[in-house]
């Protein structure tokens, strides 16, 4: 073997050795960990505020029998720490009691006389209507103490002063609702030479003192009804008004009450509507529009009940003016031409009833163009509402049997 190649095995031989040796030494590195998952976190929806729950309804108090109501206003009247009241005989005084809010506590209404006429505080002697006529009888000032009762003891609300008033008949009363007991009002009847006056007193849904005085005498008139169907109580007012060159006009207002106190809700009048009513109706007349004055002339209901009836408008009016001395108004209107439609003159509310739906009767003149005369009659309508927008109406008159 050549010196050289011998040579080079001595060098790569030791040089292998180290590097297998070097091979078994080396490990292989250790995988990498994974690290460690982030810990969740929890997101919170919001929560929303509960509401706080509904205060429970109230339950209005039971009203007392009549001697439990006797002993309360005794009671009361010796709560009172100035006024006098007004003796009814030797066990009680001239009040009421109800809980007039619904609130679950009786209240004691009690009439008060100012201190200086304690001579006055009989009822025999107050309600004694001679004395509206005796110049020298004295005018006590009035008030109406309203007590709350709770658990024996007494605290007085409010105290309503009503004016000087010489006569007073009665305190009582009166729910402001048709379909339960409460709210109610506190009402004071006194007797004047004209008539007679009511005062309403009682408390708004606030708990605020609000009165009404509801008068009945020789121009005005109050009547108590539900005209809107809401069942609560309207105070529906009417008066007797002079109009210089017009005659006697009523003004018809309407207060009703509401969980806000007794409130003016409008006013409106008879005879200066009526008379635009009866022009508008001669006026569609005169220029045959028919249809024009059926749907003014009649009420919405009147109106379809004809017209399910097959009826054309000139039908329609057949039913509403009745010949006094022709022809129906189709066999007048089909041969002659209407020249003038006349109603009478209104000079004063021709309505004898009110607070309810109501009518009277009246006849119109028709002049042809051939000069021809005829007479007709209506029945003319107002509304028990009469802030309606229809206020009047033409009522038929065959449907009432003639």
């Amino acid at each position: 073997m050549p010196e050289s190649f011998t040579a080079i095995l001595k060098f790569l031989v030791p040089l292998l050795v180290v590097l297998a040796l070097s091979s078994c030494a080396t490990t292989e590195p250790a995988a990498p960990r994974e690290a460690a998952p982030a810990p969740e976190r929890t997101v919170e929806e919001p929560v929303a505020a509960a509401e706080p729950a509904p205060a429970p309804e109230a339950v209005p108090a039971a009203p007392p029998s009549p001697a439990e109501a006797r002993e309360l206003i005794r009671r009361a009247a010796a709560h009172v720490s100035y006024g006098i009241a007004v003796r009814v005989d030797q066990d009680t005084y001239l009040g009421a009691v109800a809980d007039v809010d619904g609130n679950g506590q009786l209240d004691i209404g009690l009439l008060l006389l100012g201190e200086d006429f304690g001579e006055l505080a009989d009822l025999r002697l107050l309600s004694d209507t001679t004395r509206l006529y005796h110049d020298d009888a004295r005018t006590p000032e009035l008030y109406l103490a309203v007590l709350s009762s709770d658990n024996g003891s007494f605290s007085e609300r409010h105290r309503f002063y009503l004016g000087r008033r010489r006569v007073v008949s009665d305190v009582a009363v009166h729910p402001l609702r048709l379909d339960r007991a409460s709210p109610a009002a506190f009402v004071v009847s006194v007797t004047t030479r004209d008539g007679s006056e009511q005062y309403w007193n009682t408390f708004s849904g606030d708990g605020i003192p609000t009165t009404l005085l509801v008068d009945n005498t020789g121009t005005t008139r109050t009547v108590l009804a539900d005209i809107d169907s809401n069942q609560r109580l309207d105070f529906i007012r009417y008066q007797t008004v002079f109009e210089q060159g017009r005659g006697y006009d009523t003004l018809i207002s309407w207060t009703r009450w509401s969980s806000a106190g007794f409130e003016a809700v409008e006013t409106t009048n008879v005879v200066r509507n009526l008379r635009s009513f009866l022009d508008r109706a001669a006026e569609s007349l005169r220029h045959g529009a028919w249809e024009q004055f059926v749907d003014r002339a009649l009420l919405p209901a009147t109106l379809a009940e004809l017209a399910h009836a097959g009826l054309t408008p000139v039908q329609m009016i057949d039913r509403l003016l009745i010949p006094e001395n022709g022809n129906r108004w189709s066999g007048l209107v089909a041969r002659q031409r209407i020249e003038e439609v006349i109603f009478p003159e209104i000079t004063r509310n021709p309505f004898r009833d009110i607070g309810i739906r109501t009518s009277f009767r009246t006849s119109l003149r028709v002049i042809t163009a051939h000069g021809d005369t005829f007479f007709f009659l209506a029945e003319i309508g107002m509304q028990q509402n009469p802030f309606q927008p229809q206020q009047f109406f033409f009522e038929p008159i065959a449907s009432q049997g003639e």
